[in-house]
C-alpha cells in the first residue's frame, strides 16, 4: 500500500501514523503543501489529509484544488483519512458547513465513540488530543464520534472518515504545539504544564488508540 500525506504546517506532521505506517511496511510520501503544489492522489491507495492552522473557508487557491484532490480520491473509493483542517475539508464535500465553535478545545479531553468499526476495538470513551477553535456540521455524513463540549468529533462519507481530533499526536509534537501556542492557552487560562502531564499520562494508551484505528484503516 501507498499512502499520500498532506501536511500543511511544519509542526503538525504525520507523527505517529507515520510511525504505524513503519512498523507494517506499507510506504508513505508527504507533501507540504502550499510550499508544494497540489499532487495527483490517484497514484496512491490512500490519501491523509492532516490538520494546520488554515480555515475551510480561506479564500487560498490551493485549499480548494486540496477538496477538488479529496473529491476525485472519493469517487474512487480510496480511503481519505481528514484530521482537524483535513477533516473540515472533508465535511465541506459532504455538503456541511465550517464556522467558530463556541468551544475552543486545547489539550487532552474524552469523547465516545458510538460503536462503528473503525473504533469497534477502543472503549466506549476514550482520551483524545483536541487543539481546535472551530468545528463543522455534518451535512450527508454519518456521526461516529461524539464529545460533549463540541459534539461532532468524528464521521464517516463514502470512503473517507473524517476526526476533528488527533490521534497522530507524539510527545515532541505536543510539547511544540504548547510552546507556539503560549499566547492562545493564556487566553484560554489553560496552563502548558497541565497539558504535558496529562499527554504523558495517557501516552502509551494514546499510541494504542492510533495503531488499533490505523490497523482497521489501512487494511
Amino acid at each position: 500500500m501507498s499512502v499520500l500525506i498532506i501536511q500543511h504546517a511544519d509542526s503538525e506532521g504525520p507523527g505517529l501514523i507515520a510511525d504505524y505506517l513503519d512498523s507494517v511496511g506499507k510506504q508513505w510520501k508527504v507533501v507540504q503543501i502550499p510550499e508544494h503544489p497540489v499532487p495527483d492522489a490517484t497514484s496512491h491507495d490512500a490519501l491523509v489529509i492532516l490538520g494546520g492552522p488554515q480555515s475551510v473557508n480561506d479564500s487560498d487557491t490551493y485549499l480548494k484544488e486540496e477538496r477538488m484532490m479529496i473529491r476525485k480520491a472519493l469517487m474512487l473509493k480510496k480511503p481519505v483519512l481528514g484530521i482537524c483542517l483535513g477533516a473540515q475539508q472533508l465535511a465541506l464535500i459532504a455538503n456541511g458547513k465550517v464556522h467558530p465553535s463556541s468551544v475552543k478545545e486545547y489539550g487532552l479531553g474524552t469523547v465516545e465513540s458510538t460503536g462503528e468499526s473503525l473504533f469497534s476495538s477502543f472503549p466506549k470513551r476514550f482520551p483524545v488530543v483536541q487543539w481546535h477553535e472551530e468545528t463543522f456540521d455534518l451535512g450527508d455524513a454519518t456521526l461516529v464520534v461524539r464529545g460533549s463540549a463540541v459534539k461532532n468529533q468524528a464521521f464517516t462519507f463514502q470512503s473517507g472518515v473524517g476526526l476533528q481530533f488527533h490521534l497522530e499526536v507524539t510527545e515532541p509534537m505536543i510539547r511544540e504545539w504548547v510552546e507556539i501556542n503560549q499566547k492562545d492557552l493564556d487566553a484560554q487560562n489553560i496552563d502548558p504544564r497541565s497539558i504535558i502531564n496529562e499527554y504523558l499520562e495517557h501516552k502509551d494508551e494514546l499510541k494504542r488508540l492510533c495503531f488499533d484505528f490505523c490497523q482497521k484503516f489501512f487494511s
